[in-house]
């Protein structure tokens, strides 16, 4: 199959989608989204998937950098030589 080909049927499959993301998924204000309901098709690069995007991979940061403060041991060294 060529690009051009390739590239077409991607634009027509995407083109079908609802501009709105999933209801289940739409954030509450001052809550946070229930991520379980949470589908690839509600993030980047659908339309309207900026928000929720943001605040998924905010949420993300927010665990990591959780578990990095609380295993994080400052008397160990970093470089074991």
């Amino acid at each position: 199959m060529e690009v051009s080909q390739l590239s077409g049927r991607i634009i027509g499959d995407t083109a079908g989608r609802s501009k709105e993301p999933d209801p289940a998924a739409v954030k509450d204000r001052g809550k946070t989204p229930d991520f379980s309901r949470v589908y690839s098709k509600d993030l980047l690069p659908a339309p309207g998937g900026e928000e929720l995007t943001r605040e998924f991979l905010q949420e993300l940061v927010d665990i990591l950098l959780g578990y990095i403060s609380k295993s994080s041991q400052r008397s160990s060294k970093v470089l074991h030589c």
